[in-house]
């Protein structure tokens, strides 16, 4: 996994592309391509991680388009 990839990757989505995902956690591919699975709360998301089999994945929380987010806390 390359990390620098990953971060790009997920920030060259668009709002309109994130939209479904907005307030949910998700499991992104490990190249930021893709959101592979997204549920409400994160035990929820781990469910549907393990039913989906998924190995390589890296777990992030959408926030609302209206909060701001910075380092790891909202503001």
């Amino acid at each position: 996994m390359d990390p620098s990839q990953l971060i790009r990757n997920c920030n060259q989505k668009s709002l309109e592309e994130l939209s479904p995902f907005f307030d949910q956690w998700v499991a992104w591919s490990e190249d930021g391509q893709v959101i592979l699975a997204s549920a409400g709360d994160l035990e929820t998301l781990f469910l549907e991680i393990d039913r989906k089999g998924l190995k390589g994945y890296v777990v992030d929380h959408i926030p609302l388009p209206e909060e701001d987010f910075l380092g790891g806390g909202s503001i």
